[in-house]
């Protein structure tokens, strides 16, 4: 009711002291009645109706419903001459044909089985509908067009037949689009009805044609929506209809209305303990989180609410399916706030996130014919739309769906590149171990700790500077994260790149990957080594081959290694983990060391790179590196990888202060963390330790990984732009602290004390004429 404090001839009064209590005025009209808004009773028409194009029930003349001949003449009705004309002439012209009659048997007959599970509503689409469509064609089309669609989805299998229904329905709904839109703009009593109804037909009809690329209902890549248009313009429609008595014929439609049923506030504002419960609550600590404005918030705030009240009415109070029907799934949509279908529209993150978990409850009915493929269509959408940071938002709707990004294949499908870990030295994997490891790495894979330091550190393989001239040495360089890095100092411009790897196979598809990307040219300036970084005698061969073929190196990207694998010794008898992730680059990068001296001694910048990984929080906290038997103890997968990921960013700081600080400031080394990538090591490698468990870290953690070049870009910027030595840089462009471990200079005055000691006894026992990578190796 409509609440006015006016005197007897209708003026305001302005005098707060003389308000008259309780007086009201009845002469709002009946949609600001029904719609409980303040009329201003301006005549012939109030403002809210001339905004909206509506019949006003204060105008005095005969509405359009009486005196259909004289709609034209009301303004707020009055089509468009062109359309009008179009209308009467695509109206008088169009005749049934034999195909066209079948399209409408088979929509009375199965298609509007198909909109609903009760006799009364399949009754209604199949009789009431069809028999309303003889009086107005734009509905008689928009039927034949649905019906020709589900015929076409019926015939997919056969291309003829699947080709020649969709192009007819596609013709159809042209025409009855063209004949409904003038009618859109002066709906009038009789034409309420059969629009609301086109209306709805029109959503169905979206959902009918199937996912299209880049479509996804409420935003799109950049397109125009109008799929948005017409479901919204349901509730124009059906507030229209209020107006004039919605008749009897289209009552099953006020179903849109259903879920306004449920008392929200009875609700528990957080939810049943179910996983569903637990998702919403998670969902508002991240609503609570990420905004603060209390306009803001209250849009989220409502929309969080009516999603709350929509899983209520799917699930219950447990984690299966109840009342799931497209009614009451739908319904959350219908009552959306414009601001808040507006904030989706502009693609907002947050926003996003709500349309992710909506996604869910149309997964609920999937097994509706029109809704196939659009559960998943809508989360890849939202994932690939939403910012890397705020993905991991999204991880409750993409398990309900079954939705995961297809893991990133490298073009040799294997990795060298290093970023698989855990956090526990205990075999049980589904335990603590990735849930702690997770706590550490997503931080720079979405944000996290690290998101306030973004704005200043920010870096893309795009902000590699020109290398024209320089030389370079990747370690696994051709695979997995180590590509990525070889791929983006080819592309800008290194004049040479060494490959070193195992596998001449997987190398040969790197290079002409690269020559395919790049081309030829770019890829003839690549080199390989085979070396397995594990054999120190082969290492000091290969530097020594490089120290021969080069003039000079300014990058060195210390980059193989070993993932989470169970403990193994090497031909020497030392765990193969610190053999190869450590020594191994601890005697390459010594051998090569005069060559980057004199490189650096002629004013260039040398940067050398240790991949190491925040998986280093995984050492056990008694490590002391004070004993071979010590190393050669078995920690576990994650404890052996942990721990040789501390040796490489100790080693990292140890030669800060004993080459960058002891007379060579262009000498500067860093490690890196990648991220959580997806890579061999995690895809594949993960199942040698964990048989079972694995399948936790390579197909339910996909997609929180990142591929390959988004794992390369801490490297890349470690190896090309970096000023500083001794860092420890998390993606983008972060220099961390690492933990109490990694910032303990005594423990990494031990680590190369041990080095040099494991790496000495072990090689000058097989007699020097084998190799000896001591004689050469310069720590200090």
């Amino acid at each position: 009711m409509n609440r006015t404090e006016s005197n007897d001839n209708g003026a305001s009064m302005g005098s707060k002291g003389i308000r008259r209590s309780h007086q009201k005025s009845r002469g709002g009209c009946s949609f600001c009645k029904r719609r409980r808004i303040k009329c201003d009773e301006r005549k012939p028409s109030c403002t809210n109706c001339v905004k909206r194009s509506l019949w006003c029930s204060l105008n005095t003349n005969p509405s359009p419903a009486s005196t259909p001949e004289n709609a034209a003449q009301a303004t707020v009705f009055e089509p468009l001459p062109g359309n009008h004309a179009m209308e009467e002439c695509d109206e008088s012209a169009f005749t049934l044909d034999v195909q066209d009659l079948q399209l409408f048997h088979h929509f009375c007959s199965i298609t509007s089985m198909t909109f609903g599970p009760t006799p009364h509503v399949q009754q209604f689409w199949s009789i009431t509908v069809a028999q309303m469509s003889f009086s107005h064609p734009f509905l008689l089309r928009a039927i034949l067009a649905i019906g020709g669609l589900y015929m076409n989805h019926l015939r997919q299998n056969s291309s003829e037949a699947s080709g020649w229904y969709k192009n007819k329905a596609t013709a159809h709904w042209q025409a009855a689009v063209r004949l409904a839109t003038p009618r859109l703009s002066a709906i009038d009593a009789e034409s309420c009805d059969p629009l609301f109804i086109f209306a709805m037909l029109s959503c169905l009809q979206t959902f009918a044609l199937g996912p299209q690329p880049g479509n996804f209902l409420l935003f799109t890549d950049d397109s125009e929506m109008e799929w948005p248009i017409f479901f919204r313009g349901l509730r124009t429609v059906a507030e229209v209809s209020v107006l004039f008595g919605m008749t009897e014929p289209a009552r099953p439609l006020a179903f849109m209305y259903g879920i306004a049923n449920l008392d929200l506030e009875t609700l528990p504002r957080d939810g049943p303990v179910t996983s569903w419960g637990t998702a919403l609550r998670n969902l508002r600590q991240i609503m609570m989180n990420e905004v603060s404005g209390e306009e803001e918030r209250a849009v989220y705030q409502d929309a969080l609410h009516r999603l709350r009240a929509g899983f209520a009415a799917v699930f219950g109070d447990s984690d299966t399916v109840g009342g799931a029907n497209s009614q009451v799934v739908f319904a959350w949509l219908y009552h959306a706030s414009e601001d808040f279908v507006g904030r989706l529209q502009a693609r907002q993150n947050l926003a996003l996130v709500f349309f992710a978990y909506f996604a869910v409850l149309i997964k609920q009915i999937d097994g509706v014919w029109m809704i196939k493929g659009w559960p998943d269509h809508l989360i890849a959408g939202i994932y690939y739309t939403l910012v890397p940071a705020t993905r991991l938002w999204i991880r409750w709707p993409m398990e309900r769906i079954g939705w995961f990004p297809p893991p990133y294949i490298t073009l040799c499908d294997a990795t060298d590149g290093l970023d698989m870990s855990a956090s526990s030295t205990e075999p049980p994997f589904l335990g603590e171990t990735i849930l702690t490891h997770l706590q550490n790495t997503i931080a720079e894979n979405f944000g996290g700790s690290t998101a306030a330091s973004l704005g200043s550190h920010q870096f893309s393989l795009d902000d590699c500077p020109d290398l024209t001239s320089k030389i370079a040495v990747v370690t696994g360089g051709s695979e997995g994260i180590g590509y990525g890095v070889t791929h983006t100092l080819l592309k800008h411009n290194i004049a040479k790149l060494y490959i070193l790897s195992v596998s001449k196979e997987v190398v040969e598809g790197a290079q002409d990957a690269i020559a395919k990307d790049l081309g030829t040219e770019k890829a003839n300036r690549t080199k390989w080594f085979q070396c397995d970084m594990s054999d120190w005698k082969r290492v000091k061969e290969v530097a020594e081959a490089i120290k021969n073929d080069a003039d000079r190196l300014d990058i060195l990207v210390n980059n193989a290694g070993r993932g989470i694998m169970s403990f193994e010794l090497t031909d020497y008898g030392v765990d193969r983990h610190m053999a190869l992730n450590h020594m191994g680059h601890v005697v390459l990068t010594s051998h090569l060391l005069p060559l980057i001296k004199e490189t650096a001694e002629k004013g260039n910048v040398v940067r050398i790179v240790n991949q190491a990984s925040n998986a280093h929080q995984a050492a056990p906290s008694d490590v002391k590196f004070e004993s071979l038997e010590e190393l050669n103890k078995d920690l576990g997968p994650n404890g052996q990888y942990g721990r040789s990921k501390l040796a490489n960013i100790l080693y990292a700081r140890y030669f800060a202060r004993k080459v960058t600080q002891n007379g060579h400031p262009n000498v500067l080394m860093n490690a890196t963390h990648p991220g959580f990538v997806s890579t061999k090591m995690s895809k594949e490698d993960i199942f040698e330790p964990y048989p079972l468990g694995g399948y936790a870290m390579a197909v339910g953690m996909e997609p929180f990984k990142k591929s390959q070049w988004e794992g390369a870009v801490s490297a890349a910027f470690a190896a090309t732009a970096i000023k500083e030595s001794g860092q420890y840089i998390c993606p983008p462009a972060i220099p961390e602290a690492g933990n109490k471990l990694a910032q303990d200079e005594k423990l990494a005055d031990q680590l190369m004390e041990l080095t040099r000691k494991i790496i000495t006894e072990k090689t000058r026992s097989q007699s020097v004429d084998k190799g000896c990578p001591m004689d050469d190796l310069v720590l200090h």
